[in-house]
């Protein structure tokens, strides 16, 4: 005769077993979410590193770049979700050259945070290629720095030699969380790197006579600093905007005009009817599908090539 308590003692033992070691159970989904776990996670903070990132890595760890959504990513300011994220992950880059002012209100975890543009081992960084900007109008000399200090342009992948830098440290940071892809991540990089490499040869062999240029926005200033021109930014007022740039023209004489492709209407308006060159420039500062960041580079150089040549008549 079987014991009935002694039955349903030995089925409570038997599902409080399967409850702890999941052995009786034909659910498994934990087990991937143990897996994925184990995949660093890198958090980046600008579509260049977004991109840089995406194409060395492969699938060698997740990125992840909490301010895509922004309308300005350079304003963009984490969340309570962005802090925890930030926290959490394995590896954090910033684009450095104050393009992330929130870190100096947040605590990161300093050995799991990369301030992109800092010297490491083998890398002397470029920290001290950074271009100073300040107030109505500002003025760069060539590659040899600003003749104003304060704030610092914060727009340094718009240069190819700078951008290679970033990505030079992008490359030595993910071998060192993914050590076991340090080839795969190695061949990559260095793909990219020519590629960079070219856009920077064919910025260098635009040889311009010194001349002055006229822009929007020091978002531009590291690429107009590689044609070693004297780069000249003037702030609009809200009041007369047309005076202000019309002084500026008579006093500059620019040769070419440089502006943002994201710039306000009004604004735009008032560099193409100008009578000079104009030129829009694509900052990169947020994905195009189907546009990478070097082919989007690269169309920055035709736009440039083009003006240039016609200012040159």
């Amino acid at each position: 005769m079987i014991d009935r308590g002694n039955s349903d003692l030995a089925m409570a033992l038997l599902a409080a077993f399967c409850l702890l070691f999941g052995g009786c159970s034909s659910d498994s989904a934990e087990t991937p979410s143990v897996v994925e776990q184990k995949t660093p996670v890198v958090v980046v903070t600008s579509f260049p590193l977004f991109a840089i990132v995406t194409e060395i890595a492969g699938i060698a760890v997740v990125v992840e770049w909490p301010g895509q959504s922004a309308a300005s990513p350079q304003d963009w300011v984490p969340s309570a979700d962005d802090v925890r994220r930030l926290q959490s992950a394995d590896l954090i880059l910033l684009n450095g050259a104050g393009y992330e002012p929130w870190t100096q209100n947040l605590s990161l975890p300093r050995s799991r945070t990369i301030d992109t543009t800092t010297p490491a081992t083998g890398l002397a960084g470029y920290a001290n290629q950074l271009l100073s900007i300040d107030g109505k109008v500002t003025h760069q000399h060539g590659p040899q720095g600003s003749q104003s200090v304060g704030a610092v342009a914060a727009v340094t992948w718009l240069d190819p030699e700078l951008a290679v830098a970033q990505l030079n440290r992008v490359e030595l940071e993910l071998i060192k969380i993914a050590p076991d892809q340090h080839g795969q991540i190695s061949a990559r990089a260095t793909a990219l790197r020519q590629r960079l490499d070219q856009l920077h040869a064919r910025l260098q062999a635009l040889q311009l006579k010194p001349c002055n240029i006229l822009t929007d926005s020091s978002d531009v200033a590291y690429l107009i600093s590689a044609l070693k021109c004297e780069l000249h930014t003037v702030e609009l007022s809200v009041e007369n905007p047309a005076a202000d740039f019309a002084a500026a023209l008579k006093t500059l004489e620019p040769r070419v005009l440089v502006f943002r492709e994201n710039a306000p209407a009004a604004i735009r308006k008032l560099f193409v009817e100008s009578g000079v060159p104009a030129v829009a420039i694509d900052v990169c500062d947020q994905a195009i599908e189907g546009r990478s960041f070097v082919d989007r580079l690269n169309e920055n150089l035709d736009r440039l090539e083009a003006a240039i040549h016609e200012g040159s008549k």
